[in-house]
């Protein structure tokens, strides 16, 4: 008997306020269909450029991270970000890094 694991429902049924987890979720998914909606084009463009470029070897990070287990990515410039992004109407600008 006693305070096991299932006393009182399982640790997600415990935590104050779950019931507004849901909602919150769903505010939150339609929260970001809204700004893939927005921003499709430059999307579907940048998608396009990369699709178009070519495979390279894949750069790693400076940190070391490894962000994928290929050895090859296609890759897409600031510049073509910025120029991509510009001729839909959405501010941007290239920021040398530091």
């Amino acid at each position: 008997m006693g305070g096991g694991p299932r006393a009182g429902g399982t640790i997600l049924e415990r935590i104050p306020g779950r019931q507004k987890y849901p909602a919150a979720h769903e505010e939150l998914e339609a929260k970001a269909d809204e700004i893939v909606a927005q921003y499709w084009p430059a999307i579907e463009k940048v998608a396009k450029i990369l699709l178009a470029g070519n495979w390279e070897q894949k750069k790693a990070f400076e940190s070391g991270t490894e962000w994928s287990e290929s050895a090859n990515a296609k890759y897409i410039t600031g510049e073509e970000l910025v120029t991509v992004f510009v001729g839909l109407g959405i501010a941007a600008q290239l920021v040398a890094a530091r």
